[in-house]
């Protein structure tokens, strides 16, 4: 059966679209292959190639942004991950404190807190070999950068009296790499 929506895009992998249904009033998932037809809202323009039209859209978007933003400060991210799940877990005030850092160095408006936090849950965290790789990648960025995500890791363990091997590790190549 047919159907005309109104939809709002969230993300689309391979065959697949992910998005908010206003006619539904709720998230679907929709097959690509299926959409006969797309109007952007925007423009008004009427396409076949949904790939290509939300390539573009998301480029500009706020999601565009954090997929860029993702993309180069995954060393930084990475390596607060892997310091902060060093326990298995990450626990909200390490959250907010990767929160915080990713707004510091990406004070966009459009990026909320929810954006971040769907973004570092997406995040796999990284092997100890991957990790230790991560630091190296941080060591060649900005003093400033690498400042930020020291501060915000030793943040993570403030309140601590102990760090568990895998943190204490983490800390030690962290430190060992950025003040070689």
């Amino acid at each position: 059966m047919v159907t005309d929506r109104r939809i709002t895009i969230t993300r689309m992998e391979g065959d697949m679209l992910y998005a908010y249904c206003h006619l539904r009033q709720a998230r679907r998932t929709f097959h690509i292959s299926r959409v006969l037809q797309w109007t952007n809202c925007s423009s008004g323009e009427i396409t076949s190639d949904i790939m290509a039209d939300f390539d573009a859209a998301r480029k500009d978007s706020a999601f565009g942004l954090l997929d860029r933003m993702h993309g180069d400060l995954y060393p930084v991210m990475g390596v607060l991950l892997y310091l902060g799940k060093g326990d298995r877990r990450l626990m909200i005030e390490e959250r907010n404190a990767m929160i915080d850092t990713y707004k510091t160095l990406c004070p966009d408006p459009r990026l909320t807190d929810q954006m971040i936090n769907d973004s570092i849950n997406d995040m796999a965290v990284p092997s100890t070999p991957k990790y230790k790789q991560l630091v190296a990648e941080l060591s060649t960025m900005s003093p400033e950068i690498q400042a930020l995500a020291t501060a915000t890791a030793r943040r993570f363990f403030a309140s601590r009296k102990k760090l568990n091997a895998v943190e204490q590790e983490g800390m030690n190549e962290l430190h060992r790499q950025l003040n070689a």
